[in-house]
């Protein structure tokens, strides 16, 4: 069973649907008169949440509808309790790429030299281009991401 529910709202976000079996829902936000006046940018963001097969998935999609081209940036926020981070590990295609520490002042950037990320102590990094899996293992509780192509940076 599955409700549309097109919920207009006057920031130009709408909900278009909810499914009880597939555990699903869609939400999609359009270019307004008010968004024009503040960028020349027509478009469709469409952002769907899903509960599957024991994975939570995300998709982010932005789409151009105008002529001209479209620039954008965007960003999904997951935060993980974790219940040790001396058992903490972070592993996934790092090794050779390039990441951002804003913990530095001015942000530093600096190349990762190993497939696993450690944390220390109060970390905010950027790195770039890790598309494919990443895994967060905190002692016996793993959670596994898959970074696409599209988006390809990953915060820590």
């Amino acid at each position: 069973e599955c409700t549309d529910v097109r919920e207009e709202r006057p920031d130009a976000m709408t909900a278009l649907s909810w499914s009880r079996n597939t555990q699903r829902a869609v939400y999609e936000l359009i270019h307004t008169k008010e968004t024009l006046a503040m960028w020349d940018g027509r478009f469709r963001c469409r952002y769907q949440v899903e509960l599957s097969g024991g994975s939570l998935n995300l998709e982010f999609r932005v789409i151009n509808i105008g002529s001209a081209p479209l620039s954008f940036t965007g960003a999904l926020h997951t935060y993980f309790s974790v219940d040790d981070l001396d058992n903490l590990e972070i592993s996934g295609p790092f090794s050779g790429k390039q990441f951002v520490d804003k913990t530095q002042d001015p942000p530093a950037e600096a190349t990762a030299d190993s497939d696993t990320v450690t944390i220390d102590g109060f970390t905010e990094r950027v790195y770039q281009d890790v598309a494919g899996k990443v895994v967060i293992q905190d002692g016996d509780k793993k959670v596994t991401l898959e970074c696409s192509e599209e988006w390809p940076d990953l915060a820590v």
